[in-house]
């Protein structure tokens, strides 16, 4: 006997609910409180440079906060300093910063 999932009988037949979302090892990882140990040891070059990888990483260490707070809240100013520095650096070179 074969089973048929037929569209009627769909558990959700308008997708998945907004706020279904898969669970991933680093998000285990952050639960556990073991996620940015496992970031700056196992996984140090990658986080350091992969920009995108990175801001996600350190959303999941916001949303779930550790022993390791100031350790990230250093991570996120240094984030903040590197784009205001690229800011200013920016500002200075534009042409109406350098107006006689």
């Amino acid at each position: 006997m074969e089973l048929q999932l037929h569209p009627e009988n769909k558990p959700f037949p308008d997708g998945l609910p907004a706020n279904v979302n898969p669970h991933t090892y680093f998000k285990e990882l952050a639960e556990m409180g073991a996620l940015y140990e496992f970031l700056t040891s196992v996984m140090k070059n990658q986080f350091r440079a992969d920009q995108r990888f990175r801001l996600n990483m350190l959303s999941l260490l916001v949303t779930y906060p550790t022993a390791q707070t100031d350790a990230v809240n250093r991570e996120l100013l240094m984030e903040l300093a590197d784009s205001l520095t690229y800011f200013i650096n920016k500002a200075n070179q534009s042409t109406w910063n350098n107006q006689p």
